[in-house]
């Protein structure tokens, strides 16, 4: 009962989610597919219970030409009693599926809590087509223009001009330091605040917030990003880092 949604593999099989019934069903295709498996085409193989209420599926590479034919993952929409409660909010649960065996031996391999709302749609493709970048190639990068951003702020350049009411700001940022770190500003100002980090380790990833006017920035190593707003508080207003680093 209840079929939502259908995965394939590279053996001949399809898998189908079955929300009521909190199952992955396993079927066969016909046609050009039939000779991959043992088989009758059209037939229902191996109907698998997941904990619970099982709404979209993933399999590796199941979107593609060549599925992976290893794993499909169970994304369930309630966990009930699968893990320790701790509240009414319980999480959703994303089941890993071994599906490498022929005929009736799927099995559920682990199962994963997702503190998220119902899970939708997912894509799962092998590790080794991953070419991430573990910093930006050059520092100054905007991810949105995958480019150096032209207020990207250099070592030894940072500076404040103020032309009038609007102020503008280019700030570098690195482990324990931001420069310049103390900024003057009258009421009134329309600041423009670039920010540039100029890591280049790994995993660097930095902070900035200024709370009192509910900023709150997240830069990646190399990153540069710019944020706008009214200075229309009397006060004064601290900026820090929100990642701890170089403790």
């Amino acid at each position: 009962l209840g079929p939502f949604h259908t995965v394939y593999d590279d053996k001949g099989y399809a898998y189908t989610s079955m929300f009521l019934d909190s199952a992955v069903a396993r079927w066969t295709l016909g046609g050009p597919y039939a000779s991959k498996h043992p088989e009758q085409p059209w037939t229902l193989v191996q109907k698998l219970p997941v904990q619970y209420n099982i709404g979209h599926i993933a399999a590796a590479e199941g979107d593609t030409a060549s599925p992976d034919g290893q794993y499909v993952v169970a994304l369930d929409k309630w966990s009930i009693d699968r893990f320790a409660n701790v509240g009414p909010l319980m999480p959703q649960n994303f089941q890993l599926v071994d599906i490498s065996q022929t005929g009736d031996k799927m099995q559920v391999l682990y199962d994963m809590p997702i503190g998220m709302a119902e899970p939708h749609y997912a894509q799962i493709i092998k590790a080794e087509k991953l070419k991430p970048w573990q910093v930006y190639p050059e520092i100054g990068w905007n991810p949105e223009t995958q480019s150096v951003d032209p207020n990207a702020v250099k070592a030894g350049s940072e500076k404040i001009v103020r032309n009038g009411n609007n102020v503008e700001i280019w700030m570098s940022v690195i482990r324990s330091h931001y420069t310049p770190d103390l900024v003057e500003l009258n009421k009134g100002d329309h600041v423009v605040w670039h920010l540039t980090s100029l890591e280049r380790t790994p995993d660097a990833t930095h902070g900035f917030a200024i709370p009192g006017y509910n900023i709150n920035l997240s830069l990646e190593p190399g990153e540069s990003q710019t944020v706008e707003f009214d200075a229309d508080k009397d006060g004064t207003f601290p900026f820090y880092c929100t990642d701890f680093c170089s403790a």
